[in-house]
């Protein structure tokens, strides 16, 4: 950083002379005064972004490094969605994809990104499905990238984050319960993806003493189900964040009145996906000390959330 600045510095000292030399050559009366160099502080620099994308009932989510190296974790149900919204956000490269578990609300739109990127890489659990959408993006990834199977104790690579899978340690048979659950570190600041994950997987982790005590941001796992989120992690986790994906007319229920009210109660400041028919992708930017969020302005709908987010 100091180098920055002094680099900078000297630049603004060079635009200063000239400005003064050119003034003088012209014989003008006027003082001209030079445009001032912006200098770049430690506020501005970006250690990490992370779109926790609307794919309506739903998980996505875009994480991208310092460098641009990104990973997209599972992509929604619909192919549409999710090429609509990375659209959207401007992806053009994509370097690897984590499907958590097997579920088409999480793979379906799979397909879709490794017909639009050259995927290097595809995490997943090694847990097999006999659906014709879990099929088919096995077909895809296996002809375009190198399939790895992550456990824990594994590492992600991604630019200047620290990607570390906290589970599972073996398959249980149970789709949900061995669903890839990570948490993604950037200096200080730290985000935890569960996916479907119920209480019975966040249970092993903390008697696996692998969950980190206090995050900056906690993806609500299975979509603010009761069968998540239970409050020995939240004791554990304190996050500051919670952010919820899911659909806005789902038929789930998702998420649960108990669940927004345990994570409300727990200090968390709840974000979600379903306040509007519009796109409500929430985005997470970090200097890898403190982490930012921001949302879209809800799209204009006669018809309100049934349940209102809690902020």
């Amino acid at each position: 950083m100091k180098h920055t600045t002094k680099t900078l510095s000297t630049l603004s000292i060079l635009a200063i002379t000239l400005a003064w030399l050119a003034a003088c050559g012209d014989g003008g009366d006027e003082t001209q005064t030079p445009t001032p160099t912006p200098v770049r502080t430690a506020e501005s620099v970006v250690g990490m972004t992370v779109h926790f994308i609307d794919v309506g009932q739903g998980d996505a989510t875009l994480i991208v490094a310092k460098d641009g190296e990104s990973l997209l974790v599972d992509g929604g149900p619909s192919r549409e969605t999710i090429r609509d919204r990375l659209t959207d956000l401007g992806v053009t490269d994509l370097d690897a994809i984590l499907a958590t578990h097997p579920d088409p609300d999480h793979i379906g739109g799979l397909v879709e990104v490794l017909d639009m990127f050259d995927v290097e890489r595809f995490y997943w659990n090694g847990q097999t499905s006999e659906s014709q959408t879990f099929l088919d993006l096995m077909e895809s990834a296996e002809a375009e990238a190198d399939l790895i199977v992550s456990r824990r104790g594994d590492t992600i690579a991604l630019g200047n984050l620290t990607i570390k899978v906290l589970h599972p340690a073996e398959l249980s048979g149970e789709p949900d319960e061995d669903s890839i659950v990570l948490e993604v570190g950037c200096g200080n600041a730290g985000i935890l993806l569960t996916a479907d994950a119920g209480t019975s997987s966040e249970a092993k982790m903390l008697r696996a003493g692998v969950l980190s005590r206090g995050i900056d941001i906690y993806r609500v796992g299975n979509h603010g189900s009761k069968s998540s989120t239970a409050a020995h992690l939240l004791s554990q986790t304190a996050s500051q964040i919670a952010v919820i994906s899911a659909g806005r007319t789902n038929e789930y229920g998702y998420p649960h009145p108990e669940v927004v009210n345990r994570l409300g109660a727990s200090g968390s400041t709840v974000w979600r996906t379903d306040i509007s028919s519009g796109d409500d992708t929430v985005t997470a930017v970090s200097d890898c000390e403190t982490v930012s969020i921001s949302q879209p302005p809800p799209a204009l709908d006669p018809t309100p959330t049934p349940t209102a987010p809690s902020r």
